[in-house]
Parts: structure tokens; C-alpha cells; sequence
């Protein structure tokens, strides 16, 4: 997302006629501000408030939402001044709704041209001849917009591009690899950020990189974008939406990446069409993959976080999507009930409630359950399933039941462990979501799943002697 650094005109929904004037600062890491000359009526209790206001800057409307007033100052002799931060801002519209709801959204992310792996670039060095000189002949044909469609509406890959020519020094072609969501009904913005979501942490499971957020637009029918003299031009208004991120994109994030690299092609994941079972099937499991992916959107995390991530994530995921019981519902009922009998009747209600999810399989066995699942694929990894999911189940409740007499664990082994849990949780998640097995496990012996093997190894036996 690009930085922002404007004056304009700025009032409260509603209160059009009381504009004052204003700085507003954007910047991915740093977030968005903005500095009012004055102060706005009715906001002189907005201090902790939540706000949206509305403003107008080179001459683009713009959106400001769920802001944070810190307060007014004023000097003697002098002009008030107010400082308000928001979270989002939507270049390109006053939205007037309560409720933000859109029916179109596009959404550019780092190496995802990469990750889709074709172009409509071509170029050809000539070389020279007797009768001609050398030449360079670049040029370029859109690819095809495909599409596939899920429950909700329908997802696309389209590619769009741009040229520089300068005819004496330089000719500059551009092209950007752009998925676009178009929803069969209006839809709520908060839905179609966890969408966003979605999209950008599939790309990342597969190519095994961050994969950060470079644009999104949305739009809607009734909004219906206008010349400058305010005639309607006939089609929808774009709508940029910006906020900040937790981990911007960097240099790094624009290296070229290899097929070699990734642990998932765009084709080999399956295409468009499987892109579309992932944003029908991921919704099931969301907190699980949420957890898994902040060890993905944060530059920095301490170790045991990681770890408790991670394997939050796993025994939610086998929970979610497999559920089961230490014994059958019924017999472990008909226990409880004859232990209840024979509890004194003061501790019975603790009794009940210390065992209401007494019944639920140990976190060892969830970690075996999964690891079976994605055998085919990690089963160069992690060796000997039930070991290592004795150990991750050992090292997880030693960090979470602390005494004096707890374990402490070298922050090496407790990232590869944690990268081990990552592996083997996303394969479960493709598998999930309909990607074929066969594809998975033809990459047991790649980089992508076997770089960190030995350290893996080592980490769990050094763990172990530890316990």
C-alpha cells in the first residue's frame, strides 16, 4: 500500500457545512493520522470515542473510519489543534452506511505473479546479420480473466497492466497478477476481510513466504463514479482501501521466487477452481488458520508464543474438522453420572464441571491424528509420528502449567519444533480443502518440506532428554 501525505477539508458525517482544515498521513507500518486545524463541532467528546469523518483531499473524497481522537491542545494566544488516528480509510467515496457493505473487491499481493507463474510478457533478442542490426522485440497480450464459483459469488485471476514509453531512452511494460471477488449479493466488509484474509494466507501456505497486501479495491453498483463536473461516467466508482499492516511489504517481499521454492504451484494446488474450494472450506476452520498464520504476519514473536500459536492452532483444527472423544459419548456419561453419585453433594457441581471436558482425546492423540493425515507428504520430516507428537504435547504443557520446577527450552528447538507443527498443520489444512493428496505427497523429498529436517530432528531429541 503507498504512503500518504495530503491537506484537505475534513467534517463529520452530517455536518457537511463545518469543514476545517487538516494534514492526513498514511504509511503501512506507521498507520493513518490526521492533524486538524481547529476542531470539529459535536467532537469535543470524542476522546476515546469512536469516529468517522469525511474529507476531501486533491480533490479524491475519502473515508475515514473507526477513529481514535488523542485529544485537543491549545495554546493562548493561538488556534485549537486535534490529532485523531484511524484504523481504514476508503479513497474514492463518503460512505454514508452505518454499516459498510460492498459487492466487489480486487486484491494485489507481493510474489503472487510469481506464484501463478505465467505472463503475458514476451521478449526476443535479435541477433545481428550481415544485412540487419540487433534488436530487442518485447510484447505483450492480457491473459485470459479466469474464474470458478464458490457459495458466495464467484472468484477470478485477471492481470493488469500498464506502459511507459519514452521513444528516445526507454519503453516500460508493467503487469500485476490481481484476484477479484464479485459477491452474489451486497456483502459486509468485515466478511470480506476475513476473506482478504483468506486469499493472502492461502498464497502464503503455498509459496512458504509472506505474501503482503499491495491493493485492495472495492466497489458496489449504486456507486457510480463522476467526472469532476459531477456528470455520472457510467461505471463504478473504485474504492482503495488502505489501513495498516502488521507486516508490510519490504524489498525482500518483491524477490523473484522459483517454482522450486514453493511447496504448492498455482496449478499445482489446482487453479482457480481450487482457490475457490479453499474460500468455501477455510471459513470452518478460521480461528484455527488465524492462529497458524500470525507466525506468518509478524516480523517479531517470541518463541514460546510461536510454539503456543502453532499448536493452538493444530488442536483446534483436528477439533473443528474431526471432533471424536477419549470414549464413546454415551459410557463416558453413565462414569461421570456413577462418580457423581458417590461426590458429596457440596462438590458435586466442581466434579461435574472439572469433567465436562474430561472426555475430550489428549492432545498427543490429536497430534498423531494429524500427523497420520499428512503423512504422504511429511513423513521425511518428522520420523516417528507418535514421537513427535509425545513431544510437542509434553513441551506445550510444560509451558502452560507453569511451577517452580518447570522446564526451560533453548529457543532453537522451540522454533523447529514449531516450524514442524506449521508443516504438517498446513498440509492438513490443503488437504481440507480438497486439494488431492497425490499433489502433496509428490512433494515429500522438496525443499520446501525438507530443509529444516535435521534441525527438526535434533530440536525433538534434544527436548526430550530434557523431559
Amino acid at each position: 500500500m503507498k504512503d500518504l501525505d495530503s491537506f484537505g477539508e475534513f467534517w463529520l458525517p452530517g455536518n457537511h457545512e463545518s469543514r476545517i482544515p487538516g494534514r492526513l498521513q498514511f504509511n503501512p507500518k506507521e498507520g493513518i493520522e490526521l492533524q486538524l486545524i481547529g476542531r470539529l463541532e459535536s467532537a469535543s467528546d470524542t476522546t476515546g470515542a469512536e469516529t468517522r469523518l469525511f474529507g476531501l483531499i486533491d480533490k479524491a473524497e475519502v473515508t475515514l473510519n473507526r477513529g481514535y481522537s488523542k485529544g485537543s491542545s491549545f495554546s493562548s494566544p493561538g488556534i485549537p489543534q486535534q490529532s485523531i488516528y484511524f484504523n481504514e480509510m476508503f479513497l474514492g467515496w463518503h460512505l454514508e452506511d452505518s454499516t459498510l457493505a460492498f459487492q466487489s473487491v480486487s486484491l494485489k499481493l507481493t510474489q503472487l505473479a510469481y506464484w501463478i507463474g505465467y505472463s503475458g510478457i514476451t521478449a526476443n533478442r535479435r541477433a545481428s546479420t550481415p544485412t540487419t542490426p540487433s534488436g530487442y522485440e518485447i510484447s505483450y497480450t492480457q491473459p485470459k480473466r479466469i474464474s470458478s464459483d464458490f457459495s458466495r459469488g464467484c472468484v477470478s485471476l485477471e492481470h493488469e497492466w500498464a506502459y511507459d514509453v519514452d521513444y528516445l531512452k526507454r519503453a516500460l511494460v508493467t503487469q500485476d497478477a490481481v484476484f477479484r471477488i464479485d459477491y452474489s449479493k451486497l456483502t459486509e466488509f468485515d466478511e470480506i476481510q476475513k476473506d482478504i484474509a483468506r486469499l493472502s494466507d492461502l498464497v502464503m501456505l503455498c509459496i512458504d513466504r509472506h505474501a503482503a497486501i499491495e491493493n485492495v479495491s472495492l466497489g458496489r453498483p449504486d456507486l457510480i463514479a463522476h467526472s469532476i463536473a459531477g456528470t455520472p461516467m457510467g461505471y463504478e466508482q473504485v474504492i482503495e482501501y488502505r489501513a495498516p499492516r502488521l507486516k508490510p511489504a519490504t524489498i525482500d517481499h518483491h524477490k523473484r521466487l522459483h517454482d522450486f521454492d514453493m511447496l504448492l504451484t498455482f496449478s499445482e494446488l489446482g487453479g482457480i477452481n481450487a482457490v475457490a474450494k479453499w474460500l468455501d472450506a477455510s471459513p470452518k476452520f478460521q480461528r484455527s488458520l488465524s492462529s497458524l498464520m500470525s507466525v506468518r504476519n509478524t516480523d517479531r514473536i517470541y518463541v514460546e508464543n510461536r510454539f503456543l500459536n502453532v499448536t493452538y492452532a493444530a488442536e483446534a483444527f483436528h477439533r473443528l474438522t474431526e471432533g471424536g472423544s477419549y470414549i464413546e459419548p454415551d459410557e463416558y456419561d453413565a462414569v461421570v453420572q456413577a462418580y457423581a453419585e458417590i461426590t458429596p453433594v457440596k462438590h458435586r457441581d466442581w466434579f461435574t464441571d472439572k469433567l465436562s471436558y474430561g472426555n475430550e482425546p489428549p492432545l498427543s492423540k490429536r497430534m498423531r491424528r494429524l500427523a497420520t493425515r499428512s503423512r504422504p507428504a511429511t513423513r521425511n520430516l518428522i520420523g516417528d509420528a507418535g514421537r513427535w507428537a509425545q513431544t510437542i504435547s509434553q513441551t506445550r504443557n510444560e509451558l502452560t502449567h507453569l511451577a517452580s520446577d518447570s522446564r526451560t527450552f533453548k529457543n532453537g528447538d522451540l522454533y523447529y519444533l514449531s516450524e514442524s507443527v506449521y508443516s504438517v498443520l498446513r498440509v492438513c489444512m490443503l488437504l481440507e480443502s480438497g486439494v488431492p493428496e497425490s499433489a502433496l505427497a509428490a512433494k515429500s523429498n522438496s525443499n520446501a518440506l525438507t530443509w529444516h529436517k535435521e534441525r527438526i530432528l535434533q530440536s525433538i531429541n534434544n527436548i526430550r532428554a530434557g523431559l
